[in-house]
């Protein structure tokens, strides 16, 4: 599959409703993904040679349902803003597209892998289908009344019935010869499905209520919190068989077929002495005691359960955890603790990470970047592992990708990828042999989503620097990477004449995040063309801090950030702050508190935090306890000292209810009405975030443009720079 890096704006529907901070497309109905569509799907099978381009324009980012037993695989594509589901015959090179089959989305991209078809025996497909549009209620007429009463924080959100309203989605199966359409549940807010080994019943995750908890963030912030719950229905009944509502019986989040046993779940529980692992009988069944088993698997608190399999028959259960260090084999009878030989599982990467045959578990795993397959026998009790993928065909010291394992009749075996190539082996003994005819590797020219790179700067080959700024308490302070002092902007040849700065704050003790992880405003880091720094800011922020406290650590962590890029150039040039939401905020509080830094390029920020009284970030006081803090972190009360450029960047569609629009335009006011220069930026389509590419292209010719605003500004005002003691 080939997909851009980045989603284009056209891809965005204009008719995207909102509840919270969730997009809701109305006409696929559900989350709209924030992956891009497809733009090439290819086939390669090992019963015929070359790749297969399949004839798919628009195919939406779902995960595709490959049939267990026949060469078919299934996947969704637009037509006319609509999903409907494709079903391809990769060995007769068929492609069929149900256009009279709609489909829909429901919860199925908030969050994990999508999971929104499913094979369910060998001729039909589970899928979600809108529910018939509901008749509006006649006339009536009633005011909204709310009552309280303090100390608290009243926070307004939608409920789950509105988002119901919007996103629910009945579970059905498409016959992929006929196309007839079988609706088999109610309405719900499915966000995965999973058949049973024998296609005969499926496991529904759905959102059934929203978690009433406190909220962990700050006070009124906004939250989706949504309560999970699994449940199961059979696939299997006569054609006439009313929906079903999934409700009455609900197993716990994170259930999981028994693979060995068929409809058979299974849901696992924390207890103060380990694990419980508990079989869930189907309501046909006799409920006898052998069909509910809850097996303990005791081990440390500190050494949990990893990964967890339950295996064997109701009457003879077994349970395979993996720890740390340790497989542990539970049956009725005893526990074994078998030692891990020295390898780490790969479960959770991409693919299906693990295979049962017989009374054999094998799992993908490797030791030093060299892949194998982990082999757990459960009836013995045994465990070995056995290695012998070897990179050095590939390309040297090419990282591992992904592992697959998974049985070809009796012999077992493992697939890798290494560099976008396949690699197939088969398990003879205690030997990985590797198969002559391999995967059909990925197209040369095929792109791929990418993330942002680490290791050398792309651009100009420079290795990506690490430096502790001195005299700073918190040696988890830094920078990275460093580019060249100057570089050119694409077209136009003229150097930049600042650097850019780029702030994220996040709380002492906490772990720092990785390039990967920070709020670009891009596939790489900010201004990409230009010569950036990360400064990694963890603030000590205890619950009684005071201002010069707050204020001290990022004034100093910003100067000597600042004397580090000095240092590394004879010609250092000015620098520009910059950060994303917080980090803008303290961008700003240091631009207006320190006279070195040149301007500042702030994005989707909150600059008016007593709009936001209840708290904010890593501050739980209220605005009448500290107003001097909450006046502090708020750039709108210091925009008189703000004597720099400011670039303001914002998402007109940001939901975060600390940082609407409105706050970066009440800024821009402010900043203009007190004598400075500022630009306001205002993103359509985009939310808290930025996300498609050509809001990025923007983006980034706006920082080139701003640098050389900031390089040649002199400010008229004079500097007021305050220093708390």
């Amino acid at each position: 599959m080939t997909a851009p890096r980045t989603p284009s704006i056209a891809d965005h529907n204009p008719a995207t409703l909102y509840w919270r901070d969730l997009p809701v497309d109305p006409d696929l109905g559900g989350i709209a993904s924030d992956r891009p569509p497809l733009t090439s799907i290819r086939i390669g099978s090992l019963q015929r040679d070359g790749v297969w381009p399949l004839d798919l324009k628009a195919a939406l980012p779902v995960e595709p349902a490959w049939h267990p037993r026949l060469p078919l695989v299934a996947g969704l594509v637009r037509r006319r803003r609509h999903a409907v589901v494709w079903i391809a015959d990769y060995e007769r090179r068929e492609l069929t597209v149900h256009t009279q089959a709609q489909a829909a989305l429901s919860l199925t991209t908030h969050g994990g892998t999508p999971s929104a078809l499913a094979w369910c025996g060998d001729e039909e497909l589970a899928l979600l289908t809108r529910p018939p549009t509901r008749e509006p209620a006649g006339d009536s007429w009633s005011p909204a009344a709310y009552e309280a009463t303090g100390p608290g924080n009243v926070v307004f959100l939608a409920g789950l019935d509105d988002l119901a309203d919007r996103a629910a989605a009945a579970v059905s199966l498409l016959h992929r010869v006929t196309g007839d359409v079988r609706v088999l549940t109610d309405p719900l807010l499915v966000s995965g499905l999973t058949p049973s080994p024998s296609g005969r019943s499926l496991l529904i995750t759905h959102a059934d209520g929203i978690d009433a908890s406190p909220p962990r963030g700050p006070a009124g912030r906004a939250r989706d919190a949504l309560h999970w719950a699994c449940a199961t229905v059979r696939t299997d009944g006569p054609a006439d068989t009313r929906p079903v509502p999934v409700g009455e019986r609900p197993l716990p989040p994170g259930a999981r077929w028994c693979p060995t046993t068929d409809d058979l779940p299974a849901s696992v529980r924390r207890t103060p002495s380990g694990t419980a692992i508990r079989l869930h009988p189907d309501e046909g069944r006799a409920a006898g005691p052998s069909a509910v088993h809850e097996q303990d698997v005791e081990h440390p608190q500190d050494d949990p359960v990893t990964h967890w399999w339950l295996l064997g028959t109701a009457d003879d259960p077994a349970t395979v955890t993996l720890h740390r260090q340790s497989v542990r084999v539970t049956t009725v009878r005893s526990t074994r603790v078998l030692p891990l030989p020295g390898v780490r599982p790969l479960p959770d990467r991409a693919g299906p990470g693990a295979a049962v045959h017989e009374h054999l578990l094998s799992v993908a795993c490797e030791r030093a970047d060299q892949a194998g397959v982990l082999v757990v026998d459960w009836r013995r009790p045994a465990v070995r592992a056995v290695l012998g993928d070897d990179a050095s065909d590939v390309r040297p010291s090419a990282p591992l990708e992904a592992a697959w394992v998974g049985h070809d009749g009796d012999a077992l075996q493992l697939v890798t990828r290494r560099a976008g190539e396949f690699r197939r082996h088969v398990l003879r003994g205690d030997r990985l042999e590797p198969l002559e005819r391999g995967v059909p590797a990925r197209d040369a020219t095929a792109g791929r989503a990418t993330g942002p790179v680490q290791g050398p700067n792309p651009r100009t080959g420079v290795p990506r620097r690490v430096v502790l700024p001195g005299g700073f308490p918190d040696p988890a302070c830094l920078l990275l990477p460093a580019d060249t002092p100057a570089c050119s902007a694409p077209g136009d040849g003229a150097p930049f004449a600042a650097r850019l700065l780029w702030i994220s704050a996040r709380r002492s003790g906490t772990r720092p995040p990785s390039p990967r992880s920070l709020p670009f405003a891009g596939p790489e880091p900010v201004g990409s063309d230009a010569a950036t720094a990360v400064l990694d800011l963890p603030l000590d922020w205890p619950g009684d801090a005071t201002l010069p406290h707050l204020s001290r650590q990022i004034t100093s962590a910003v100067t000597e950030a600042l004397l580090t890029l000095y240092a590394e150039s004879a010609d250092p040039g000015p620098v520009v702050l910059g950060g994303h939401s917080f980090g803008a905020t303290v961008a700003l509080h240091a631009l207006a508190q320190l006279p070195a830094p040149a301007g500042a390029i702030v994005h989707s920020g909150c600059y008016n935090r007593t709009l936001t009284p209840y708290g904010f970030q890593y501050e739980a006081r209220d605005y009448w306890t500290v107003p001097d803090l909450y006046h502090a972190f708020s750039a709108l009360h210091f925009a008189d000292r703000l004597d720099r450029p400011v670039l303001i960047v914002h998402g007109s569609e940001d939901t975060n209810s600390a940082t609407p629009a409105d706050q970066a335009v009440g800024l821009y006011r402010a900043i203009v009405a007190t004598g400075g220069r500022a630009r306001l930026l205002l993103l359509p389509y985009e939310g808290h975030t930025f996300r498609h590419r050509e809001t990025l292209r923007a983006v980034a010719a706006e920082h080139r443009a701003w640098l050389r605003v900031c390089a040649g500004h002199r400010s008229d005002r004079p500097a007021t720079g305050v220093t708390h003691a």
